[in-house]
């Protein structure tokens, strides 16, 4: 990669562990920020070569983690 373009953010609703997101799957709830970059900016997701997410809430948290059943 050449180049890094920051085209847009989003980040999802917060709840506590056990909460409002407990059946809802780490990947799926990643899923939604990811779709509204997309409508909102237009991009192909086959012209994207990386995404990166991060964990604002809990220090050095990893966010599979929280979503245990």
């Amino acid at each position: 990669m050449s180049a890094a373009y920051l085209v847009a953010a989003r980040r999802t609703a917060v709840a506590p562990r056990g909460g409002a997101f407990k059946t809802v799957e780490v990947d799926e709830l990643g899923a939604a920020p990811i779709r509204a970059v997309l409508a909102d900016t237009g991009i192909a997701p086959e012209g994207i070569d990386a995404v990166i997410f991060g964990n604002a809430l809990y220090g050095g948290g990893i966010p599979p983690r929280f979503n245990e059943r």
